[in-house]
């Protein structure tokens, strides 16, 4: 759902013990994150853009009757769209391109769960149970299967940009292709200590923002991993509460978060928006109520 409604709140709490004892002298809050860019994502047959500036969301494009299950950045003004479309009453998927500026999309090839390979220039998409990467000017003909398996849970690809991409199979294990060799391998410390699904790729710290494995998985623990599963932090989120990572934003060392909760009063559940600053640790809410979808991804340059 797209809440076209939803606005940017900021909430300044460093001086709220003084407020409350009640020592407003030399208490400033601190300013707001400068933010800019947006986020695209998905809200069924909806592609949606968020705006960090303000805290709007807006509809971009509505497919009719395709469902769009994946968003992935890719060349100049495009995105690649994973839809699952209909055709005489039997589903479909494929992946598209789509061009934001003309609403234009061009189909691809079959397939669903496509990631956009920046360094090498290639597609990433599962065709059935096989796992294929193919040349960007060649998605169609060109593919190669680097992985295949009896698809039993929902593929989970995070692209590393240069550093090629990383995959979970059936069994559990997380395993990275490297685009300069082609070769896969299996990441035995970082399966041990990461699920991977919901996981972001820390580009500028070639670090892997994930859920920590652990018993309860009714509040879960955001840590920082490197490949070989080494831990290296744990963000310092408030306890208890529902945080889900959904972007990163290298040129801002930015962290957008939804956080799920229960309203006051109608106990509805809710989408709180959040931007977390990387080098300081500041939290600060940017809308209150708008669901990021399953997949979103930034652009700087957005209109």
């Amino acid at each position: 759902m797209i809440n076209v409604a939803a606005r940017a709140r900021r909430h300044p709490v460093a001086c709220l013990t003084a407020l409350l004892a009640g020592a407003f002298s030399g208490c400033e809050p601190e300013p707001p994150l400068d933010l800019y860019g947006s986020l695209y994502f998905e809200a069924g047959p909806y592609l949606g853009e968020f705006r960090l500036a303000t805290g709007d969301a807006m509809p971009v494009v509505n497919l009719g009757d395709q469902r769009i299950q994946r968003v992935s950045v890719f060349e100049h003004d495009e995105l690649l769209l994973s839809v699952l479309a209909y055709v005489e009453e039997r589903p479909h998927d494929r992946v598209v391109r789509f061009d934001i500026e003309t609403l234009h999309e061009t189909p691809l090839v079959g397939g669903q769960a496509a990631e956009y390979l920046a360094g090498p220039a290639q597609v990433a998409f599962y065709a059935g149970r096989d796992l294929i990467v193919a040349p960007r000017r060649n998605v169609r003909g060109g593919g190669r299967v680097i992985h295949s398996d009896a698809r039993r849970e929902p593929p989970t690809l995070v692209a590393m940009g240069d550093a090629g991409l990383l995959f979970a199979g059936d069994d559990g294990e997380i395993r990275r292709y490297d685009p300069a060799t082609g070769s896969t391998e299996r990441l035995e410390g970082l399966s041990s200590a990461c699920e991977l699904r919901d996981a972001v790729w820390l580009a500028d710290r070639e670090q892997l923002l994930c859920r920590a494995r652990q018993t309860d998985r009714s509040v879960p623990v955001l840590s920082i991993a490197r490949l070989d599963g080494q831990r290296a932090g744990v963000l310092p989120l408030p306890e208890g509460r529902a945080f889900r990572p959904v972007a990163y934003l290298p040129d801002q060392r930015i962290l957008i978060l939804n956080e799920r909760h229960r309203a006051w009063i109608s106990r509805h559940e809710e989408h709180r928006v959040w931007a977390y600053a990387m080098d300081s640790g500041r939290l600060q809410r940017i809308a209150d109520d708008q669901y990021l979808g399953e997949s979103a991804v930034y652009r700087a340059d957005a209109r």
